[in-house]
């Protein structure tokens, strides 16, 4: 028997639930108790999907995303995390309604008032938002994984050089997490939105670093490339899927032993010549 928790509670939408119609659907919402940098939205109109599954940046607890939206109606928003769906809100967007502000037009004269002029200097200009500026593509080693939550890349950079830039990009919203050492705590990088590429700066004098990557979304399946700018190797390793406690899964070959030179067997082929010789003399 599946037992289904109600956490809708969690989170409570700060925007409008009634907005007028300007092609942008504005979702504010505050999340309560929320550690995560990132949370899954999806967004259906008339019960079809026209945003996501996807993940969007969470900060301080709050979640803000302006929305492009081609008509006006009844938007329903879900969140989703890694412990499974939170809870469905609804946002109206409809056009303006001139009976519903001023209701209908009066029959008696109204007195003419005389018009106020405002200054044009004492009118405040709104502020343009932010345009987010999406993080460049690096060039280096790089590696090309099939990833999937329930199947997620284990990857060893190596490196004779840092700082080493790692940067993790696709189709989709990527995740990866990375450790400097097999004992060391893993840190988690999920930073940017969609299919922004994950990059992370490590200047810590290590000659290895172990990468675990997989999607955000549960639903993904997907190709991930790993590149590093400054590494000697990038590939899949049964010794970082080991630092993340997980059995060897490639096959890594052992470290094939150095071949015998011809000078150690040279004693043993002269032993041999010498026996001969003495054998034949006696004879």
């Amino acid at each position: 028997m599946v037992k289904l928790i109600d956490r809708s509670d969690m989170i409570t939408i700060t925007s409008p639930t009634w907005q007028e119609f300007e092609k942008t659907l504005l979702i504010e919402a505050k999340i309560s108790g929320y550690s995560e940098n990132a949370i899954q939205m999806e967004v259906t109109k008339d019960h079809e999907t026209i945003f996501g599954p996807e993940s969007i940046p969470v900060s301080g607890g709050r979640v803000r995303y302006e929305m492009p939206i081609k008509s006006p109606g009844n938007y329903e928003i879900s969140f989703s995390d890694y412990d499974g769906f939170i809870g469905r809100y609804s946002i109206t967007s409809e056009e303006r309604d001139h009976y519903r502000f001023t209701g209908p037009a009066d029959d008696h004269d109204i007195a003419d008032e005389p018009v106020k002029k405002t200054d044009v200097s004492d009118t405040i200009k709104p502020t343009p938002a932010d345009t987010p500026v999406r993080p460049e593509i690096i060039s280096g080693i790089t590696a090309e994984v099939d990833v999937s939550r329930d199947n997620p890349a284990y990857l060893t950079v190596t490196t004779d050089k840092t700082p080493v830039v790692i940067q993790v990009s696709g189709d989709t919203d990527l995740v990866f997490e990375y450790k400097l050492s097999t004992a060391g705590a893993g840190i988690k990088v999920n930073e940017e939105m969609g299919t922004a590429p994950e990059t992370v700066t490590i200047k810590d004098s290590v000659s290895e670093i172990y990468l675990k990557v997989y999607p955000y979304s549960f639903k993904a399946s997907e190709k991930a490339t790993i590149t590093a700018d400054t590494a000697s190797s990038v590939g899949l390793s049964d010794k970082a899927a080991k630092a993340f406690g997980l059995p060897p899964r490639y096959g890594d070959q052992p470290e094939e032993k150095g071949a015998e030179t011809p000078l150690s067997i040279l004693p043993v082929l002269l032993g041999v010549i010498l026996g001969v010789m003495v054998f034949i003399k006696r004879s």
